[in-house]
């Protein structure tokens, strides 16, 4: 029964709201928009049949969390925030190498306080996200040639200062920046996860800035004659990711001891794999929970298979590229449906409003399509 049919048979305002209830909730619960959940749902029984030992040991969970979860979900929210704004940010593979090798550079030949070091490295990250903002609002350039450019540029600036070959000698004490024991097992860097999707869940949800952001990506023309300054967000938008991707670089320094020129290659693709993904999810559009169940899902998937199938060098990237493909494709599949949804609501609103009308409904019975309905 619907919200009218209950209103013309005199329904009360009560139930009413219990129909509509329940229609919201079956509709948060539908396989296409937490689809994530039954993913992890039935990846888990898999696992948990497959590899009991192994897959439901604490050890397997932690290394998920700690190793798998937290440097690609923290690459993956800070790139939410230019996706939102309708921009690409490939730019963060050679952000997170530069910061990784200035980072080591500093720390160790030049004896800077690691603390200082890092606020360095953090400027360096804004000034990069400042630059490909100039290229793309400023100069007009496709966000993807931008920052596909200036990623190869950073990868090159990044190899020049490191030799190509790993930067060590850390003292042991930098470890815990990133690997240091939180709580029963859990790593500082899962600490890190946590603020920083916070902060930009708050900022892009809670706060005008945000819904111009995402205005800006819906559609940057109508938002820029609604007098949004479009070109404000995508720059300050390309500098967030900027500055996540750097502290990222820090993070994933500090967990594995030393600064490296081709640190941020492997994360690329998963970033965009779950930030993709997560668009399908919840709110139907880039957010931050979305985001961390495409990183969570993915990861375990992979753990989940490599634990079965024992390590295969290829797996991540099979795993992730297909997970893309999906997402992408998932993404596509729901838009076209919410437009045929749109397309037959306003139909039946113009029905409903114009009774000196015939309906279509009736329009199909005169033609010989068969009686209208009841």
């Amino acid at each position: 029964m619907t919200t009218s049919e209950v209103r013309a048979a005199g329904g009360d305002a009560e139930t009413e709201h219990r129909i509509v209830g329940s229609r919201s909730r079956w509709h948060a619960m539908k396989p296409g928009n937490i689809s994530l959940v039954y993913m992890y749902v039935a990846g888990f029984i898999l696992f948990t049949v497959w590899v009991p030992h192994l897959w439901l040991s604490g050890v397997a969970q932690k290394s998920i969390l700690n190793i798998s979860f937290a440097v690609p979900a923290i690459l993956a929210v800070g790139l939410m925030v230019p996706l939102l704004a309708g921009v690409f940010d490939l730019s963060i593979s050679g952000t997170v190498d530069l910061s990784s090798v200035v980072l080591a550079s500093l720390m160790i030949y030049s004896h800077v306080a690691a603390w200082l070091a890092i606020l360095i490295v953090l400027a360096i990250g804004m000034l990069v996200g400042a630059i490909n903002g100039i290229l793309v609002a400023v100069v007009g350039i496709d966000s993807f040639i931008a920052t596909l450019a200036s990623s190869a540029i950073l990868e090159a600036l990044a190899v020049s200062l490191s030799g190509n070959i790993q930067v060590t000698g850390f003292k042991s004490g930098f470890a815990k920046f990133g690997s240091g024991n939180l709580i029963g097992g859990v790593q500082y860097q899962v600490l890190y996860v946590a603020v920083i999707a916070l902060v930009i869940w708050y900022a892009t949800e809670h706060t005008a800035p945000g819904r111009y952001l995402q205005a800006t990506g819906e559609n940057e023309d109508a938002a820029r004659l609604s007098g949004i300054p479009t070109k404000r967000y995508i720059f300050i938008s390309l500098m967030v990711s900027g500055l996540v991707a750097a502290f990222a670089g820090c993070v994933e320094t500090a967990v594995i001891g030393a600064g490296e020129s081709n640190l941020g290659d492997p994360y690329l693709l998963t970033a965009f794999a779950a930030a993709f993904l997560g668009a399908t999810q919840f709110k139907q559009r880039f957010n931050v929970l979305g985001t961390l169940a495409g990183v969570w899902v993915l990861a375990s998937g992979v753990e989940g298979v490599t634990l079965a199938l024992h390590s295969y060098a290829w797996l991540n990237q099979l795993f992730f590229g297909a997970a893309l493909i999906v997402a992408v494709g998932l993404g596509r599949v729901i838009e076209i449906n919410n437009r045929r949804i749109a397309i037959r609501r306003r139909r039946g609103v113009l029905d409903q409003d114009m009774p000196g009308t015939v309906s279509v409904a009736d329009r199909g019975a005169a033609a010989g399509d068969g009686p209208p309905p009841d």
